[in-house]
């Protein structure tokens, strides 16, 4: 410890050489024990000033340095909360990614789970047989359903056909266009033979026999290969008697080795 003996200024500072207060040159102490001490004189550290010495030295004295250890410490102290402040956020960030991606796919999973891909069953228009349990063999199998309106020109034509062997009195190519069994009028389940029997008997009678169709109408039947023509038939017959009249005929149609054959026959309602 050094102090100045004119002002009686301690300083603890064992580098300084002059008191700060008047320039006085310090001497080391090491302490009195019959006098109190006096407080260690503290000069601004903020202010610079000079002194001049008894020998007409000028010394000038600068303020102490704070210590900057306090400064370092709390910087660090600083920087280092900071930086588990950005490592926190970053963790949380990455946790809630996490969890968020997991929800995603339970999601989609319940999802898949709960609305399974329909399976398609087999179109009932196109299977030929109610008792068959297989889709690919229906459809392998079913008869493709004839255009309608091929249908209707190849009825019109079986019908117009059937009117020409008539009225020509044509028994044996009449013959050709009945299947071998016909529901014919009141008779269901008739043969072929029994109908051109009932014809032969009808053409014996006279000698003309005229028709004429009108309003047909034609519809498809519960197979492909089935159809009924109706249509409202007046007739002329000349001979030995007179006849006429007008009737609503039907006629049902099923196609056997590519021609279409009657196997049904009635009227339906007379006028």
């Amino acid at each position: 410890m050094k102090r100045c003996p004119a002002c009686r200024s301690q300083y603890s500072d064992d580098t300084l050489q002059y008191c700060l207060q008047d320039g006085t040159p310090l001497e080391s102490v090491s302490g009195y024990p019959d006098e109190p001490l006096e407080e260690e004189t503290v000069v601004s550290e903020r202010r610079t000033h000079a002194v001049t010495t008894p020998d007409a030295e000028t010394v000038v004295f600068e303020p102490r340095r704070r210590n900057s250890t306090g400064l370092i410490v709390f910087v660090s102290a600083l920087g280092t909360m900071l930086l588990l402040a950005i490592l926190g956020a970053g963790y949380w960030i990455a946790s809630r990614g996490r969890q968020d991606t997991s929800r995603s796919t339970t999601n989609v999973n319940v999802a898949v789970v709960r609305t399974p891909d329909p399976t398609p069953s087999p179109t009932p228009t196109i299977s030929p047989s109610p008792a068959s349990n297989s889709a690919n063999s229906n459809i392998a199998n079913a008869s493709p359903r004839p255009d309608a309106a091929e249908v209707g020109r190849e009825i019109t034509k079986a019908v117009a056909g059937w009117q020409q062997d008539t009225e020509s009195l044509d028994i044996d190519n009449l013959a050709g266009r009945y299947a071998d069994t016909v529901d014919y009028y009141r008779n269901a389940g008739a043969s072929r033979d029994f109908v051109i029997r009932d014809k032969e008997r009808a053409f014996s009678m006279y000698d003309s026999i005229r028709f004429e169709i009108s309003n047909m109408q034609i519809s498809a039947g519960k197979s492909p290969d089935t159809a009924t023509a109706e249509f409202d038939k007046a007739w002329v017959f000349e001979g030995e008697n007179h006849s006429e009249g007008k009737v609503r005929t039907r006629l049902n149609l099923r196609k056997t080795g590519g021609r279409w054959l009657i196997d049904g026959e009635r009227d339906i309602k007379v006028y």
